[in-house]
Parts: C-alpha cells; structure tokens; sequence
C-alpha cells in the first residue's frame, strides 16, 4: 500500500474516533438526558413508575451485600472515622438498545474478537454479579449506612468484611479472587495483559478476555466452554448470556457461515444524534469539509455525519493475504500549522479488520 492510501486509512479512522471523543467529552454534564438519577434524593422526585424500579434495583443491589457477607452492622468504634457512602446509578441496555435492566452500583478485545472469526471460534458471555463484592479484604473499612436504607441511629456504621465499590483496593481484591479461581480451573495470566487469561492443555486452547465483572469465553468446543462456566458457577453468582452479541457497549455479530464477525456501535452513536437534537436533520456524507482546520466549529456537522454511519461496521475476517497482522504507519513534516509538531499514525490489521490505530501529534517540533 503507498504511503498516499496509508494516510487516508489513518485519518478516516482517527477523525471518526476524535469527532466521538469530542462529542463524548462534551456530553459528560448532560447525563440527565439519559433519565439516570445522580443520587438518593433525585430517585424520590421520579415519577413513581420509574421511582419504583430505581428502588428496587438499590434493594436488589442491598440484598446482595447482605447475602454476599459484604458488611456488618457495628457501633462505630472510638477512634475511627467511617467514609461516606454514594449510590450510583445507571442503565443496561440490550444490543438493540432496549433497557435490560435498570444497576445500581481495547485493543486486547478486538484483537481476541478478530482471531474468533479467523479460527472460527465460539464466543460464550458471564457477567458476575456484584464483582467488586467477592474481594476480600484485609483491612479494617468503616462505612456509613446508605441513604434510604438506615437502620437504628447513625452512631451504627458497616464494617466491611469484603470489597465494595468505590474502595480504591477494590479493583485489586476482585482482580485477585478471579486469578486466583481461573489459576485453579488451569488458566494462565498473560505477563502482557493481565486482563486476560489463557488455557492450553491436551489440545484444548480457551482464552477468557475480563472487564472487570465482563467476562468472555472462546473456544472450538461448546461443551468445554460450558464446563468452564458450571465451575465459575461454584465460586461466584452470575449470569449466564450465551452467545456473545454485546460487549462493553459493542454489538457483535458472529456469521460462523463465513467465517466473519463484525462490531459496531450504533445504538451509541443513535443516542449522541438524539442527545443533541439532530434526528431531524438531513445525515452528510463527510465529517468536515475538505481542507478545513481542526477547530470547534468544524465539528458542528459530526451528529450529521453520524447519523449517516449509523450501519457502520468493523468486520474481521480472513484474508487474502498469507500474513496474519498488517500494518500500515505513515507520518507528515510540521504538518500542524499551529505547532509546526507533525503527525504520525499507524493502522494495524487482524486478517481483514483492524485492531489497533492512533494518530497523533509527535512530542517534539519538526526542525
């Protein structure tokens, strides 16, 4: 490929991922517009329909740290302060956007969803429920009593037996009860990406990508993969989603037939058109006009442009090509007319799809 097509390729892609950044940046003081309440008190002035469901998904949320073992309720001993306590919540969505329930509470995974289409391998979804609860802890955590849900005065604190959201030693205890489990059932952590796990014996090859309480199983064998989650089954409560078709906010579509999978995002990029009013709008055909600057107001048109990608997808499938990566690296000289700082990009491909791309500024200026 010259160096001309390399340049398109790294800029299609890295102004399609700046125009959402942007956009995303922009839209964190409008969460409102999604319905999650930010607190206690904003639950209360729901209407009650939805009031309702909000507070049984705290009391859901409750009972499993009761179950779980997660706390105690003790008189708060002299000399100790107990931190605060905050609810947090958010909606679930299913692939084609609908709400699947209401919680209370990436390159790896490309590259792993890429070699599932290469190999043809099934994918198998569990989500553990209340992850960050099965940490435990060594030390000694006091914490008040939540909003809405008080029992006696508040001189009555918890003391946490386990890990809870928001601890900062919570994602490390999580992280160590599930390594410590997979290290049990034969799987290895990779010494790269300890946010993934591997299983090679006799000819059977499994690999277990985790996002925290997301965790994905491929391999050939479905029989093997459901074995693996009956064993997980003993050590943690969760739920069992079948055949992978959303992860981390991605719709995948797995085509077996063709030895092809495919990822997008359009109920994402349908919220941010709706968010900002533009689902009247006529959809471009291009994210800025050619030759424009990269300011502010070049990005007006992005909800437009958008709304015409809706369908777009990232497919992974086999390649022509013998080698199994790609990859494609380009760079301009004081292209930045603010900086005189020039830019380098590169793309990298997984049989037909990529995996890996960045385009950036370099540190220094050009001479």
């Amino acid at each position: 490929m010259d160096l001309g097509r390399c340049r398109e390729l790294v800029g299609a892609i890295s102004i399609f991922v700046l125009i959402l950044l942007v956009v995303e940046q922009a839209s964190k003081a409008n969460q409102e517009h999604f319905g999650e309440p930010r607190s206690m008190s904003e639950v209360m002035a729901l209407e009650p329909e939805e009031r309702n469901k909000w507070l049984k998904a705290a009391q859901d949320e409750l009972q499993s740290l009761v179950e779980n073992g997660t706390f105690e309720l003790v008189l708060l001993p002299s000399g100790h302060k107990a931190i605060g306590f905050r609810w947090v919540f958010w909606v679930k969505r299913n692939a084609d956007g609908s709400i699947e329930c209401y919680k209370c509470c990436l390159t790896s995974i490309r590259a792993i969803l890429a070699l599932a289409a290469l190999k043809d391998l099934e994918l198998e979804s569990v989500d553990i429920s209340s992850a960050y609860l099965n940490g435990e802890l060594k030390e000694e955590v006091y914490m008040c009593q939540p909003d809405g849900f008080e029992e006696k005065t508040p001189q009555w604190v918890w003391r946490l037996c386990k890990a809870l959201y928001g601890l900062k030693q919570a994602g490390r205890c999580w992280h160590e009860k599930l390594d410590k489990v997979l290290n049990q059932l034969g799987f290895e952590q990779l010494t790269c990406k300890h946010s993934v796990w591997v299983y090679l014996c006799d000819g059977v090859r499994l690999i277990i990508p985790v996002f925290v309480d997301d965790i994905t199983i491929a391999g050939k064998d479905k029989a093997v993969i459901q074995r693996v989650k009956d064993n997980l089954r003993k050590h943690f409560k969760l739920q069992d989603l079948g055949p992978t078709s959303w992860l981390l906010g991605v719709q995948i579509k797995h085509d077996h037939s063709k030895c092809s999978l495919s990822i997008s995002q359009r109920q994402y990029a349908l919220d941010i058109v709706k968010r900002y009013g533009f689902s009247n709008y006529d959809p471009v055909s291009t994210h800025m006009d050619p030759g424009a600057c990269l300011k502010p107001h070049t990005f007006l048109p992005a909800p437009c442009y958008i709304k015409g990608t809706l369908d777009y997808k990232l497919t992974y499938a086999p390649s022509p090509e013998p080698e199994l990566f790609t990859s494609f690296t380009d760079a301009d000289h004081a292209g930045c007319p603010n900086t005189g700082r020039s830019t380098s990009g590169y793309v990298i491909k997984m049989g037909t799809g990529a995996i890996s791309w960045s385009s950036c500024l370099q540190a220094l200026v050009a001479d």
